[in-house]
């Protein structure tokens, strides 16, 4: 495994860490950082997603779902979470 391998997986265990103690802003820059290095994980974005969808910022969790799918289409937990977002959205009308 890689150094950067080995940085990654301790960004996404640390903010998994994070969000289960609900410090969604430690777990943000965790989950960005991780997209600084590695712009197509998901696991990353799905994490951004979340957060967004959390703190209510739900056209931002859109955007973040658009943009995830221009670089993964088709992927199942993506399109799980998209549609978490249009249902929440489909709440707030």
């Amino acid at each position: 495994m890689t150094d950067v391998s080995t940085d990654i997986q301790a960004e996404i265990r640390a903010a998994r860490d994070a969000m289960s103690q609900n410090d969604l802003s430690k777990a943000e820059r965790h989950f960005r950082a991780t997209l600084r290095s590695r712009p197509k994980n998901l696991v990353a974005f799905l994490g951004l997603i979340d957060i967004a969808i959390r703190r209510g910022r739900l056209n931002d969790a859109l955007s973040q779902c658009d943009r995830a799918e221009t670089i993964l289409p088709a992927n199942i937990g993506l399109l799980h979470m998209k549609a978490r977002v249009m249902r929440a959205l489909q709440r707030h009308v």
